[in-house]
């Protein structure tokens, strides 16, 4: 827009107090035509987590068995303009997700309850879909330092880490 800001898409839940996302129900149908409920946000397209290249702002799913966690992380990186454009509590959602929305990186939880983060990032770079995959956790990364180097991903961010800068770092990292 010619103000600097974008409209962007949020799929998630709606939550009894609506953070800077508006519902817009309907506004995308899965396969079996049910609809799922999106909210709309605005992003600056001046912040630095945008893809300099485009001006867009990056566009993310998170993927973590924990809502509230989602939640938090949602309206963190929302703040740091980028675009959480949903979240997903297991492997078989996120690949679902992926597949709608084509989201530019998946941050993926390590521990996803009775699943692997690891197993998702495989078939994930198996699949041909493109997304880049930041693993994510609450453990340190030394317990999981054999399993990140051989695993196809991005890499690896603490939880406490979480930042549009740190995403933004470890993507460039890839690319260079």
């Amino acid at each position: 827009m010619a103000d600097g800001t974008a409209h962007v898409v949020n799929a998630g839940a709606q939550s009894a107090r609506m953070p800077p996302w508006v519902l817009l129900p309907g506004l995308a149908h899965t396969k079996d035509g049910v609809s799922s409920n999106f909210y709309a946000s605005t992003h600056d397209l001046r912040r630095p987590s945008c893809d300099p290249g485009t001006g867009m702002p990056l566009r993310c799913l998170i993927v973590d068995d924990r809502p509230s966690f989602s939640e938090a992380a949602r309206e963190l990186l929302t703040d740091q303009g980028v675009a959480v454009v949903a979240t997903a509590t297991s492997s078989s959602e996120a690949i679902q997700r992926i597949q709608e929305l084509r989201p530019d990186v998946a941050l993926v939880d390590i521990d996803l309850g009775e699943e692997s983060g690891f197993d998702l990032a495989r078939r994930l770079a198996a699949d041909g879909s493109g997304v880049k995959v930041i693993l994510i956790s609450t453990h340190d990364e030394r317990e999981f330092k054999k399993l990140i180097e051989s695993s196809e991903t991005a890499g690896f961010l603490a939880k406490t880490e979480l930042s549009a800068e740190n995403i933004l770092r470890l993507l460039q990292q890839v690319e260079s």
